[in-house]
């Protein structure tokens, strides 16, 4: 299972999933998306850093086209997705998803968007579960149903 965050939510998201209180499966799972998430940020602040360092040099010898460009890069690279193969802990992943779906306590700012994020990928990768699921029993019934009055 493959979640994507943008480089620029990498920071929040990890903060976010290392202040939550979680149990059991959950707290497994977190703990590796979380070696995965850092080891992402990692990678996006040594490019980011590196991209700095070049407007920072430019700005100082006022070279103000270059520095368009450079601006440009470190946009593009902000909104890049960071891809994280999670595949592995796939079997972990819906009890993460339940915890966070559940959690008890309110959200604001940042906490508010990394819970939003995750949710997003795990719901988008994740089979929905029965509750989500229509009933299927209620299903055949109504076909049934609707076969008789043609």
């Amino acid at each position: 299972m493959i979640i994507e965050i943008e480089n620029k939510h990498l920071k929040k998201t990890f903060e976010f999933l290392q202040s939550i209180e979680l149990i059991g499966k959950a707290s497994r799972v977190r703990v590796k998306l979380n070696t995965r998430l850092n080891e992402k940020l990692q990678e996006f602040s040594v490019e980011f850093n590196d991209i700095k360092t070049k407007f920072d040099e430019l700005k100082r010898d006022e070279q103000y086209e270059e520095l368009k460009q450079v601006l440009a890069e470190m946009n593009e690279l902000t909104a890049e997705q960071s891809v994280i193969d999670m595949t592995e802990y796939a079997h972990l992943l819906p009890a993460l998803k339940e915890a966070l779906e559940d959690h008890p306590h309110e959200l604001k700012g940042d906490e508010a968007v990394a819970h939003d994020l995750i949710l997003d990928a795990l719901e988008s990768n994740l089979p929905s579960s029965d509750a989500d699921a229509p009933n299927k029993e209620n299903e055949s019934v109504e076909d049934a149903q609707f076969q008789e009055i043609e």
